[in-house]
């Protein structure tokens, strides 16, 4: 029997409401914004001109991402992150336990 890791469940999971689309089409938003993808370009264009016209692109790939994970602003990641934890936490029924408490608290402070 396999078990699941909660990083599979979580990709399961925005794959199968279509929210890993959406959060993709973001984070290209937010690196075009940010000009990550211009360096990326720059980078490529260094690399092929120091490897020369033998490089696959298997090659450049391995070396370019090394250096565009490195290259992508912290701002981006948290983003990001908050929206996909915001995400989940919603999916998995915690903003409604929370109204549900702080509904229930209310009421309780109402009637004393």
């Amino acid at each position: 029997m396999s078990q699941s890791s909660p990083r599979n469940t979580a990709y399961v999971d925005l794959m199968q409401t279509g929210d890993y689309d959406r959060f993709r089409e973001l984070l290209k938003k937010r690196l075009v914004e940010c000009g990550w993808c211009d360096q990326i370009q720059v980078i490529c264009r260094e690399i092929a001109r120091e490897k020369g016209p033998g490089i696959t692109a298997q090659q450049l790939m391995d070396e370019v991402a090394v250096k565009g994970r490195a290259l992508v602003p912290n701002s981006v990641k948290r983003e990001l992150l908050q929206k996909v934890k915001e995400h989940l936490l919603k999916e998995a029924g915690y903003y409604d336990n929370e109204l549900k408490k702080k509904t229930e608290t209310a009421a309780d402070e109402s009637m004393s």
